[in-house]
């Protein structure tokens, strides 16, 4: 019975050692990395020319940040979290907005005016 209580506890202070220690620093690269590569490969599979219909951060997810996109009357989600390149503050709803498969490069009418946007999440 007290060994068990002892591994208990040795286990509770080995996890609250490893809550701390990836609270001060974050979360490993090797982590980070990999949730980094799976946005970008799913942003890289979507292809569109659209109209902006919503955008929203999604409080069931994070906050992630989302554009819904009119997508010839297929609506298409686009999750940009951690985007560092601004589309997600820039596009307004009514907005025309392209970007072709493989690439991360998303572009937005406004006005007659066309802005590039190159979708970036830091990925190292």
């Amino acid at each position: 019975m007290k060994k068990k209580i002892l591994i208990n506890i040795i286990s509770l202070i080995c996890f609250g050692a490893l809550f701390v220690l990836f609270l001060n620093n974050g979360f490993p690269d090797w982590f980070r990395n990999n949730a980094c590569k799976t946005l970008t490969n799913r942003v890289k599979e979507q292809n569109f020319v659209g109209v902006l219909n919503d955008k929203y951060q999604n409080k069931k997810s994070h906050l992630d940040e989302t554009l819904i996109i009119d997508n010839n009357g297929k609506m298409l989600k686009l999750i940009v979290p951690t985007d560092k390149s601004g589309l997600y503050t820039f596009i307004e709803v009514g907005d025309s907005i392209s970007k072709e498969k493989e690439s991360m490069e998303c572009y937005v009418k406004r006005d007659g005016i066309i802005k590039r946007f190159e979708i970036d999440f830091g990925c190292k």
